[in-house]
């Protein structure tokens, strides 16, 4: 987690610029893109979590994943008592070839899954609600102006935040020179 809340973020970058007041309403939004822009740099273990909280449907094939931010589906697994197993990850083509028509399959416990549009389908169709252990490289969490004192949810790079939303911000105001600078500063923290 950062060390200064999404307040102290917006006070540095402002006393950065020099105390701009017109740029106040466009902070939040700029720290959201640093953080994105962090984050697609490179696979931070922080941004890596557990979530246990989806479990099938019986007769359903699909578990909607979209509240979970994914970056990346690293692992699934199907939790069954002595029975849990993990579930091999297929490209959506190979499992359409497999199982055109899958509402015509018997269903059964899942041995499969594809991830597509934020969605797990899973192959066989589940016979019984079973829990789920996701393992995901996820995106930040996105700042919000409505929750001031929230933490980035990457490690000890406030400062990398703070270079790259200047280097953003000079740059969109035309000051190309100032955001070369910050942008060399942002790239030798990285």
């Amino acid at each position: 987690m950062g060390t200064l809340t999404l307040t102290q973020l917006k006070a540095e970058i402002t006393a950065s610029q020099g105390n701009r007041t017109d740029i106040a309403a466009r902070l939040t939004q700029t720290l959201n893109i640093a953080q994105t822009r962090i984050a697609r740099i490179y696979k931070w273990e922080e941004l890596e979590t557990l979530d246990t909280t989806k479990a099938t449907v019986a007769g359903n094939r699909y578990v909607d994943l979209s509240s979970l931010s994914i970056r990346e589906l690293l692992s699934v697994v199907l939790v069954d008592g002595t029975e849990s197993r993990k579930l091999t990850g297929r490209i959506y083509r190979q499992l359409d070839q497999v199982s055109p028509y899958p509402e015509a399959n018997p269903t059964a416990k899942p041995t499969t899954y594809v991830y597509f549009g934020q969605k797990l389908e899973l192959f066989k169709v589940p016979d019984a609600i079973y829990s789920l252990r996701i393992r995901i490289s996820k995106w930040p969490t996105v700042f919000l102006d409505a929750s001031p004192s929230a933490v980035s949810d990457l490690d000890n790079k406030d400062d990398m935040l703070i270079a790259l939303a200047n280097s953003w911000l000079f740059l969109t105001l035309g000051k190309a020179e100032d955001s070369n600078k910050w942008w060399g500063i942002y790239k030798n923290m990285l």
